[in-house]
């Protein structure tokens, strides 16, 4: 029997092609086209508020003050926008201004990472960088109001059919079960970086409705396979848009801005710290003391593959040093324990791990949006050699999620199992 049925995928598509529609419409007649934006983001505002306000009463999250400020913020800007609706455009222009000041922060920081560890690609993080601040400026502090009104168009008219495009083609090409591993590795698609950023979130939520509403505890089986790519997920905090990691033959490879004296702009940018640890260990240690929900995904790997995933992770490991954190410094100079909070000690001391950073190239600097834990993991399991995850594109722990859930549910796929750990409730 088919995991996915084919009325799922009809949906799909019909949204995908609703995108295509709507960005023709920006191009042909945009005064259509704006209307129905503002519609769609009126809609979203009060299904966003909504979904949020729901998922704290049904006690599938925890709300906290900055969840009902939130909500109260979604709810009141619709309200704004059907009350004065000849504001929607300045808004608009506002917004996607700050958007593209952001991304102009994202490539400068990273030219700036490029620069540093001494990595290719640093003069087309520049250029990105300089030519997304003057669009950001024109946005947002420009007089020509029916100027910027015609570049937005333009940008939102690309944008829609670029998205329903690709999604139409994941949806078409990625999820068909008739479609083989290698027929896929060569249309591989991603879904857009806006949408998967908060899959983990959903997925989160989602399983907490599941537990909920189950009679039954979740006793995970160990599942056999090669290789397991980790998902966390939590409900608040950072940790909504999800960490990634990947373990084989019972070793875990974890990277992030773990060390606390070496980071700098509120904690996503600094130097790299590579954990390395028994894989069991670690991922109680996430359930008992990080208090973190997990999907772990199989993947079943050929003798060759087996080879260069150990030539990738032996390569990674040569430009690496020891590095200890402060739980560890205090055990061996044999100081009575205090408790540490930063994150690296709490690991140490459930699993007594080793932990790393790197000598030299990428991976040297941390940089949330760049140089995370997702591209380490990429990084070592994609790449020209070895290609097991088929995505294109800026890769996020959404777009992970969605891909190792689809090619899941696909027959003679190399994702061979799904399993979920959580912490029992008490």
């Amino acid at each position: 029997m088919e995991k996915r049925n084919w009325f799922d995928r009809i949906g799909n598509c019909s949204e995908d092609l609703m995108l295509c529609a709507i960005g023709i419409l920006f191009l042909t007649n945009h005064v259509t086209g704006w209307s129905i934006l503002y519609i769609l983001t009126i809609g979203y505002s009060f299904y966003s508020a909504f979904f949020l306000s729901r998922s704290i009463l049904l006690g599938y999250k925890k709300g906290n003050r900055t969840e009902y400020f939130l909500i109260a913020i979604q709810v009141g800007f619709a309200v704004y926008l059907l009350l004065t609706p000849d504001d929607f455009l300045h808004w608009a222009h506002v917004f996607y201004g700050w958007w593209m000041l952001l991304h102009a922060y994202v490539y400068l920081v990273t030219w700036h990472v490029d620069q540093r560890d001494q990595l290719r690609g640093a003069v087309g993080m520049m250029a990105a960088g300089i030519i997304s601040a003057l669009l950001g400026i024109f946005l947002v502090f420009g007089k020509n109001l029916s100027a910027k009104t015609d570049l937005l168009t333009i940008l939102a008219g690309i944008y829609f059919i670029g998205s329903g495009l690709i999604s139409l083609a994941y949806h078409l090409l990625v999820t068909n079960p008739a479609v083989t591993p290698e027929k896929r590795r060569v249309f591989s698609v991603s879904i857009p970086v806006f949408f998967s950023i908060f899959l983990p979130l959903r997925a989160y939520l989602s399983i907490s409705k599941l537990i909920r509403e189950s009679d039954h505890e979740i006793n995970p089986e160990e599942p056999d396979s090669d290789l397991r790519v980790y998902v966390y997920l939590k409900g608040e905090g950072p940790e909504i848009l999800g960490h990634l990691d990947i373990a084989y033959q019972g070793m875990i490879y974890s990277y992030g801005c773990h060390d606390p004296l070496a980071r700098k702009m509120f904690g996503i940018y600094g130097d790299g710290v590579l954990i390395v640890s028994e894989e069991k260990a670690f991922r109680n240690q996430h359930l008992e003391v990080e208090h973190k929900t997990i999907l772990s995904y199989g993947i079943r790997l050929t003798k060759e593959e087996k080879q260069q995933l150990e030539q990738n992770i032996a390569h990674m490991m040569e430009r690496t040093i020891p590095w200890k954190p402060k739980a560890q410094i205090t055990e061996e100079k044999g100081i009575p324990f205090e408790g540490f909070h930063d994150y690296a000690s709490r690991v140490y001391e459930y699993t007594h791990c080793r932990f790393y950073k790197f000598m030299k190239g990428k991976f040297r600097t941390y940089f949330v949006t760049y140089t995370n834990c997702v591209l380490l993991a990429d990084t070592l399991i994609r790449n020209r050699d070895l290609n097991l995850i088929d995505l294109s594109g800026i890769v996020t722990p959404g777009a992970y999620l969605s891909f190792l859930n689809t090619e899941y549910l696909n027959p003679n796929s190399i994702v061979v199992s799904r399993t979920l750990y959580q912490k029992p409730q008490r």
